[in-house]
Protein backbone atom coordinates (compact mmCIF):
# COMPACT_ATOMS: atom_id res chain seq x y z
CA UNK A 1 0.00 0.00 0.00
CA UNK A 2 2.87 2.32 0.86
CA UNK A 3 4.51 1.74 -2.54
CA UNK A 4 1.17 2.42 -4.24
CA UNK A 5 0.91 5.79 -2.41
CA UNK A 6 4.45 6.68 -3.43
CA UNK A 7 3.74 5.68 -7.04
CA UNK A 8 0.50 7.69 -7.01
CA UNK A 9 2.32 10.73 -5.56
CA UNK A 10 5.00 10.53 -8.28
CA UNK A 11 2.32 10.28 -11.00
CA UNK A 12 0.40 13.26 -9.57
CA UNK A 13 3.58 15.36 -9.32
CA UNK A 14 4.61 14.42 -12.86
CA UNK A 15 1.18 15.28 -14.25
CA UNK A 16 1.21 18.57 -12.29
CA UNK A 17 4.66 19.49 -13.63
CA UNK A 18 3.61 18.62 -17.17
CA UNK A 19 0.46 20.70 -16.76
CA UNK A 20 2.50 23.66 -15.45
CA UNK A 21 4.91 23.46 -18.41
CA UNK A 22 1.96 23.20 -20.81
CA UNK A 23 0.19 26.21 -19.28
CA UNK A 24 3.39 28.26 -19.33
CA UNK A 25 3.76 27.44 -23.02
CA UNK A 26 0.12 28.38 -23.62
CA UNK A 27 0.69 31.69 -21.83
CA UNK A 28 3.62 32.49 -24.12
CA UNK A 29 1.54 31.58 -27.16
CA UNK A 30 -1.31 33.77 -25.96
CA UNK A 31 1.03 36.73 -25.36
CA UNK A 32 2.64 36.15 -28.76
CA UNK A 33 -0.82 36.03 -30.38
CA UNK A 34 -1.88 39.24 -28.61
CA UNK A 35 1.33 40.96 -29.73
CA UNK A 36 0.80 39.93 -33.34
CA UNK A 37 -2.83 41.06 -33.20
CA UNK A 38 -1.79 44.50 -31.92
CA UNK A 39 0.85 44.76 -34.66
CA UNK A 40 -1.74 43.79 -37.28
CA UNK A 41 -4.10 46.53 -36.03
CA UNK A 42 -1.72 49.05 -37.56
CA UNK A 43 -3.67 49.96 -40.71
CA UNK A 44 -0.88 49.39 -43.22
CA UNK A 45 1.54 46.55 -43.79
CA UNK A 46 4.25 49.21 -44.01
CA UNK A 47 4.97 51.42 -41.04
CA UNK A 48 6.30 54.66 -42.56
CA UNK A 49 8.71 56.29 -40.13
CA UNK A 50 10.57 58.96 -42.07
CA UNK A 51 10.56 60.95 -45.29
CA UNK A 52 13.81 62.23 -46.80
CA UNK A 53 14.28 64.79 -49.52
CA UNK A 54 17.19 64.71 -51.92
CA UNK A 55 18.10 66.09 -55.30
CA UNK A 56 17.95 63.63 -58.18
CA UNK A 57 19.83 64.32 -61.40
CA UNK A 58 19.22 62.79 -64.83
CA UNK A 59 21.48 63.15 -67.86
CA UNK A 60 21.33 62.17 -71.50
CA UNK A 61 24.47 62.46 -73.58
CA UNK A 62 23.76 61.43 -77.14
CA UNK A 63 24.18 62.45 -80.68
CA UNK A 64 27.09 61.99 -83.03
CA UNK A 65 29.49 63.96 -85.22
CA UNK A 66 27.31 63.70 -88.31
CA UNK A 67 23.99 64.96 -86.86
CA UNK A 68 25.29 66.93 -83.90
CA UNK A 69 24.58 66.78 -80.17
CA UNK A 70 21.43 65.57 -78.43
CA UNK A 71 22.01 65.95 -74.73
CA UNK A 72 20.28 67.20 -71.63
CA UNK A 73 20.46 67.41 -67.90
CA UNK A 74 17.62 67.69 -65.39
CA UNK A 75 17.24 67.93 -61.63
CA UNK A 76 14.29 67.58 -59.28
CA UNK A 77 13.54 66.99 -55.60
CA UNK A 78 12.86 63.34 -54.76
CA UNK A 79 11.07 62.29 -51.56
CA UNK A 80 11.90 58.83 -50.20
CA UNK A 81 9.55 57.30 -47.65
CA UNK A 82 11.38 54.99 -45.21
CA UNK A 83 9.65 52.36 -43.15
CA UNK A 84 9.36 48.80 -41.92
CA UNK A 85 7.52 46.01 -43.68
CA UNK A 86 5.49 44.54 -40.81
CA UNK A 87 4.48 41.55 -42.91
CA UNK A 88 8.05 40.24 -42.55
CA UNK A 89 7.61 39.74 -38.78
CA UNK A 90 7.07 36.04 -38.06
CA UNK A 91 6.40 34.12 -34.84
CA UNK A 92 10.12 33.38 -34.37
CA UNK A 93 10.82 37.13 -34.22
CA UNK A 94 8.69 37.48 -31.08
CA UNK A 95 10.20 36.28 -27.78
CA UNK A 96 7.97 36.20 -24.69
CA UNK A 97 9.26 36.19 -21.13
CA UNK A 98 6.46 36.68 -18.62
CA UNK A 99 4.83 40.05 -19.39
CA UNK A 100 7.86 41.19 -21.39
CA UNK A 101 7.86 40.81 -25.16
CA UNK A 102 10.85 41.36 -27.45
CA UNK A 103 10.17 41.86 -31.15
CA UNK A 104 12.96 41.63 -33.74
CA UNK A 105 12.15 44.08 -36.51
CA UNK A 106 13.12 43.61 -40.17
CA UNK A 107 15.60 45.97 -41.78
CA UNK A 108 14.12 49.30 -42.86
CA UNK A 109 13.61 49.88 -46.55
CA UNK A 110 12.47 52.60 -48.91
CA UNK A 111 8.73 52.09 -49.31
CA UNK A 112 8.16 54.63 -52.04
CA UNK A 113 9.93 57.43 -53.87
CA UNK A 114 8.20 60.37 -55.47
CA UNK A 115 9.75 63.00 -57.72
CA UNK A 116 8.20 66.44 -57.24
CA UNK A 117 7.68 67.56 -60.82
CA UNK A 118 7.04 71.16 -59.72
CA UNK A 119 10.76 71.33 -58.86
CA UNK A 120 11.82 69.75 -62.19
CA UNK A 121 14.38 71.91 -63.99
CA UNK A 122 16.10 70.95 -67.21
CA UNK A 123 18.56 72.14 -69.82
CA UNK A 124 18.81 70.58 -73.28
CA UNK A 125 21.04 70.94 -76.28
CA UNK A 126 20.29 69.44 -79.65
CA UNK A 127 21.02 70.23 -83.26
CA UNK A 128 18.43 70.95 -85.91
CA UNK A 129 18.63 67.40 -87.25
CA UNK A 130 17.84 65.92 -83.83
CA UNK A 131 15.05 68.44 -83.23
CA UNK A 132 13.50 67.44 -86.55
CA UNK A 133 13.99 63.73 -85.73
CA UNK A 134 12.33 64.22 -82.32
CA UNK A 135 9.30 65.76 -83.99
CA UNK A 136 9.11 63.06 -86.70
CA UNK A 137 9.51 60.12 -84.27
CA UNK A 138 7.44 61.65 -81.48
CA UNK A 139 10.32 61.80 -79.02
CA UNK A 140 10.74 64.40 -76.33
CA UNK A 141 14.03 65.10 -74.59
CA UNK A 142 12.05 66.56 -71.66
CA UNK A 143 9.99 63.35 -71.28
CA UNK A 144 13.05 61.14 -71.51
CA UNK A 145 14.83 63.16 -68.80
CA UNK A 146 11.72 63.09 -66.59
CA UNK A 147 11.43 59.31 -67.02
CA UNK A 148 15.08 58.79 -66.06
CA UNK A 149 14.68 61.04 -63.01
CA UNK A 150 11.53 59.21 -61.87
CA UNK A 151 12.80 55.69 -62.45
CA UNK A 152 16.26 56.01 -60.94
CA UNK A 153 16.00 54.53 -57.44
CA UNK A 154 17.91 56.03 -54.52
CA UNK A 155 20.98 54.09 -53.45
CA UNK A 156 21.81 53.64 -49.77
CA UNK A 157 24.75 51.88 -48.18
CA UNK A 158 24.43 49.14 -45.57
CA UNK A 159 25.72 51.58 -42.93
CA UNK A 160 23.01 54.11 -43.78
CA UNK A 161 20.33 51.41 -43.51
CA UNK A 162 21.67 50.25 -40.12
CA UNK A 163 21.75 53.85 -38.87
CA UNK A 164 18.07 54.18 -39.86
CA UNK A 165 17.32 50.89 -38.12
CA UNK A 166 18.87 52.10 -34.85
CA UNK A 167 16.96 55.37 -35.06
CA UNK A 168 13.64 53.64 -35.81
CA UNK A 169 14.10 51.14 -32.96
CA UNK A 170 14.85 53.96 -30.52
CA UNK A 171 11.73 55.88 -31.62
CA UNK A 172 9.49 52.79 -31.52
CA UNK A 173 10.71 51.78 -28.05
CA UNK A 174 9.82 55.27 -26.79
CA UNK A 175 6.26 54.86 -28.14
CA UNK A 176 5.76 51.16 -27.31
CA UNK A 177 4.52 51.78 -23.77
CA UNK A 178 1.41 53.62 -24.96
CA UNK A 179 0.82 51.19 -27.84
CA UNK A 180 0.74 48.08 -25.63
CA UNK A 181 -0.45 49.59 -22.32
CA UNK A 182 -4.02 48.35 -22.78
CA UNK A 183 -2.74 44.77 -23.09
CA UNK A 184 -0.58 45.09 -19.92
CA UNK A 185 2.59 44.13 -21.77
CA UNK A 186 6.11 45.53 -21.75
CA UNK A 187 7.24 45.48 -25.37
CA UNK A 188 10.79 46.08 -26.54
CA UNK A 189 11.77 46.31 -30.19
CA UNK A 190 15.18 45.04 -31.30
Amino acid sequence: MKSFNIFLTIVVLTVGAALAVYLAGCHKQVVRAVTISVMKQIPQAWLILQTDEELTVATIDGGNLLFGPRSGMASAVRRSHWGLNLELIVDEDIVVSGREVRIKLPDPAVFDTVVDMSTFRYLTRRSGFHALGDVLWGRSLFSELAEIACQTPPKYSREQIQARRSDFILRLNEQAASLFAAKDLVVRFE
